[in-house]
């Protein structure tokens, strides 16, 4: 409705560059970045040195991909307005983006000098922090994260708490914030009780990274694997097709494979109501690129959170959580908003396809001693 009412504005005062703004802010609360970036655009275009659309622009493209030209835009406002918190935070986020390790601490550290009640800049600040090693200051960092979803002031990335959090509590506290902020209100349920059954059932993955991805990597072999005698697999993609084997492969892997990543969530959902899917597995959980949303609006009557993400999601649409017992112990179950289904042994499921190199490089090749032990940890340093 507000976008509606927003394009007949700037159709009427072409000129109002508040109502451009606003009109991206409403799509991209859609999920719509793809729509909302000629419009920020515009606002940019028709004042060069707004830095409110500057940094609009610049939240778009680096939600695209497009990280090399929103940081253009992050240093246009930044010139201009040193003191922009917002700007900093991005700049940041797309530093950490390109893989630049040293200055997304240094941008984010900035940011919250400028706005210490900035959200999300913190817990982007720690995750940085233990994703390079950057020991200097992060216990205080971590222990005023902690404060912020004791207070109720703040509402860290729920990912990074995992990592910088020992309690299940605190986890679950922000997951529920997390929730509540990413899906305000109460989206129209569009899944109205019992239907009549299907011959087999409709089991629907979503996720953004049916590409090369290492979710793919883990989950390929599996939806190949299913029994289609049972189940009707489906994959819902909103990520970006990047052309790759492994794409192809998981196109492959399923009976019918729908792209909603142009359409906004309700749309989204939609498609998968029309489907009549019955079981609705969510792969991504609050990792980049998820889409809560989407199963915010109920288009299953079940629906699951497996996989991408170990933790509760603290969402009331989020039916069960698959797990196992060293991920999600027993005791720890009443920190879940999910009903768990513990699977027998683990539960991160691996392609047992995957080529193994037929080439071993020797120490010496490798940069190691000949005579010692070595110790290795094959995990993200976080």
């Amino acid at each position: 409705a507000a976008e509606q009412l927003l394009r007949r504005e700037t159709e009427i005062y072409p000129d109002l560059i508040d109502a451009y703004n606003a009109l991206g802010v409403a799509l991209i609360h859609q999920s719509r970045p793809q729509d909302a970036l000629p419009v920020f655009m515009e606002a940019a275009r028709r004042d060069p040195a707004s830095t409110t659309a500057n940094n609009n622009v610049a939240n778009v493209l680096g939600a695209l991909g497009r990280h090399e030209e929103a940081l253009e835009y992050l240093r246009k406002v930044i010139q201009a307005e040193p003191g922009h918190a917002e700007a900093h935070h991005n700049l940041g986020m797309v530093y950490q983006s390109l893989k630049h390790h040293e200055e997304p601490a240094d941008s984010l550290e900035q940011a919250l000098r400028l706005a210490p009640g900035l959200t999300y800049t913190r817990s982007h600040l720690v995750w940085n922090k233990l994703a390079v090693c950057r020991w200097h200051g992060l216990e205080a960092d971590i222990e005023a994260l902690r404060e912020e979803v004791g207070s109720g002031k703040g509402a860290p990335d729920p990912s990074t708490l995992i990592a910088a959090s020992p309690s299940p509590e605190e986890q679950l506290f922000c997951a529920r914030r997390h929730a509540a902020e990413k899906v305000p209100g109460r989206p129209l349920a569009l899944s109205q009780g019992p239907r009549a059954p299907h011959e087999r059932v409709r089991l629907a993955y979503l996720s953004a990274d049916f590409h090369e991805h290492a979710t793919a990597h883990l989950a390929a072999r599996l939806f190949e694997l299913h029994d289609r005698s049972r189940f009707e697999v489906i994959g819902v993609s909103y990520g970006a097709d990047d052309g790759s084997p492994m794409g192809r492969r998981l196109e492959g892997a399923f009976e019918r494979f729908v792209d909603v990543g142009a359409e906004g969530d309700e749309q989204a959902a939609r498609v998968l109501r029309g489907l009549e899917v019955d079981i609705a597995v969510d792969l991504k959980g609050y990792t980049t690129g998820s889409r809560p949303a989407i199963l915010a609006h109920r288009p299953a009557p079940i629906q699951v959170s497996y996989l991408g993400f170990p933790g509760t999601m603290g969402a009331p649409f989020i039916d069960y959580v698959v797990a196992d017992r060293f991920v999600l112990p027993e005791e720890e179950r009443r920190w879940y908003g999910e009903q768990v289904v513990y699977l027998p042994d683990c539960y991160q499921v691996n392609d047992d396809r995957r080529p193994i190199s037929s080439g071993v490089p020797t120490r010496a090749q490798a940069g190691l001693p000949q005579d010692a032990f070595v110790f290795c940890c094959f995990n993200n340093s976080y």
